[in-house]
């Protein structure tokens, strides 16, 4: 009996889809960070959602900025980096803190209470000069993206984090009106659209690539619009580029999963999960389930059991907690027949 793979026609087809397009959109909206000490790495944070810029004192965003978040209460610290438009993000659990960042001598810091909220602080390098820095991550179409659209697509950004898929869209149609070749803007529209109007999404997913040719984050979503659209190959395709541009991304590597797996090139694809679990920057228990799954696809029973019995240590309560349930008595069952 052939494999039935989740992405095509699985009792978790929807859930795949479904985590896949959190997943991106956490592409767009997560800035990693190393946990403190005393944080445990194995679970996702929770708390309210910090998020900001770093920029100049001309407010030009300045690019890959090593960002911490120190707790007040117990010293441990976070930290991150910006991404190529500056921006960073944390989440973080109800206290004092203080959130800085440096370039040479010049320090930039704040401090804030944390509440039950999002909270939206930009952290302002002092010195002018550094307007003048080398910013090879950033595109002169970049730089030209007004605070009102970057904060559009910010807000929509943390609308999707929560679920709230209406205004994610509502707020990212805002970005874009207010700026047309937003590449983030575009991109990220593409990635909420994809399920509802596939169409639509490759025009967005396109003119993100258009108008920046180097946005990785780009490719990535077309990617991810061609694999939703059952065009595997040209996902593939497009899907190295986008890892050929930013290499060390686990986002290209995810979506290679999938288009991979689309294809039924079971054998690649768990090489690419392997790689995204390698790089992504917080435990998601949906990745155990993954791969499961494919691990099914190649027969290897044993592995898929202990990835189904992880996803549900991890993830006890999740809404697909009933069908891995259900799955790893099968497997279990399975394999007792065979032994007999």
């Amino acid at each position: 009996m052939g494999f039935k793979s989740s992405v095509q026609v699985g009792s978790m087809r929807t859930s795949f889809f479904t985590t896949s397009l959190f997943l991106c959109l956490c592409c767009f909206t997560t800035v990693a960070g190393s946990q403190g000490s005393s944080s445990s790495p194995s679970k996702r944070p929770e708390g309210a959602l910090i998020q900001g810029v770093t920029q100049s004192a001309l407010k030009v965003p300045i690019p890959q900025m090593q960002v911490r978040l120190r707790n007040l209460s117990n010293g441990d610290i976070v930290t991150g980096t910006s991404d190529s438009t500056g921006t960073f993000q944390f989440v973080a659990p109800e206290g004092n803190y203080v959130l800085s960042t440096s370039l040479a001598t010049d320090t930039a810091e704040q401090k804030l209470r944390v509440t039950d909220r999002q909270h939206i602080v930009n952290l302002t390098i002092p010195s002018r000069k550094t307007v003048h820095i080398e910013q090879p991550a950033i595109s002169v179409s970049q730089l030209r993206i007004p605070f009102e659209a970057r904060k559009a697509l910010q807000d929509g950004l943390a609308a999707s984090t929560k679920n709230k898929m209406k205004e994610a869209i509502d707020d990212t149609n805002k970005a874009v009106d207010l700026y047309p070749q937003y590449a983030t803007a575009l991109a990220t529209r593409a990635i909420l659209e994809r399920n509802n109007n596939l169409q639509q999404a490759l025009i967005d997913a396109q003119r993100a690539i258009e108008f920046d040719p180097n946005f990785g984050l780009g490719y990535v979503a077309l990617g991810s619009v061609y694999t939703e659209s059952g065009r595997f190959d040209d996902a593939v395709r497009t899907l190295n580029r986008a890892i050929a541009i930013q290499p060390d991304a686990w986002s290209g590597a995810y979506e290679m999963f999938r288009a991979l797996v689309g294809r039924g090139d079971y054998s690649a694809a768990i090489i690419q999960l392997q790689r995204t679990c390698n790089l992504v920057p917080m435990n998601f228990p949906f990745l155990h389930l993954a791969k499961a799954d494919v691990l099914i696809g190649l027969n290897d029973r044993a592995s898929a059991i202990r990835e189904l019995e992880a996803y549900l240590k991890e993830a006890p309560d999740s809404p697909e907690s009933a069908n891995a349930t259900m799955l790893l008595a099968n497997l279990h069952a399975a394999r007792s027949r065979s032994q007999q």
